[in-house]
């Protein structure tokens, strides 16, 4: 006797398979027959927007992930001319080297949560990556603004990155809120 049942997977997404027990095996799966509009399949139109949303926030985390070597390569330099040019006090050289490196390293991180977050559709790296992106967003407003001497390139390449950021930010709250509202759509 052959009984249809479906199985509701919870941590599975979007899927038109449905499990059937057939008669020698019962664990084949059928694909289930398209019809107008099943309540977890995303319209033709959403699945676009959402993976182009995807694709726009890859393509900033890696253009950012670029420009941030250069912002770091070239603010580094620039505080080693600073130091040799001008009197740089001893105690905030420490300082904004540190800073320096400690934004760095942020900025892998923020760009490896975004990556994966933005792959695996994952809300929880995407919100570290946002995260990540607040902090950076600071230390780069303190090179723009608090550092001990500010040169119109610091000024010039902080604003190119803040933009970045800003720009990340805002696609990754989209994409985030992209993840919770197909969440709540395969349900």
């Amino acid at each position: 006797m052959a009984v249809p049942y479906t199985v509701n997977f919870a941590n599975a997404r979007c899927s038109s398979f449905t499990p059937v027990f057939e008669d020698a095996s019962p664990w084949s799966y059928k694909e289930a027959p398209k019809t107008k509009h099943w309540a977890n399949e995303p319209e033709s139109g959403e699945s676009e927007r959402e993976s182009r949303r995807r694709l726009d926030v890859q393509i900033l985390l890696y253009l950012s992930a670029a420009f941030s070597v250069f912002y770091f390569l070239s603010t580094l330099s620039m505080i080693i001319y600073k130091t040799h040019v001008l009197s740089y006090p001893v105690g905030r050289l420490a300082l904004d080297v540190c800073l320096l490196f400690l934004m760095a390293g942020l900025e892998v991180l923020r760009v490896y949560w975004g990556l994966r977050g933005n792959l695996q559709e994952s809300e929880g790296y995407t919100g570290l990556n946002l995260i990540g992106t607040g902090a950076t967003v600071l230390l780069a407003l303190y090179f723009v603004i608090w550092q001990s001497y500010v040169l119109r390139a610091d000024v010039i390449i902080g604003a190119i990155l803040i933009c970045f950021y800003g720009l990340t930010g805002i696609v990754g709250f989209g994409t985030l809120a992209g993840f919770r509202r197909s969440e709540f759509t395969c349900l």
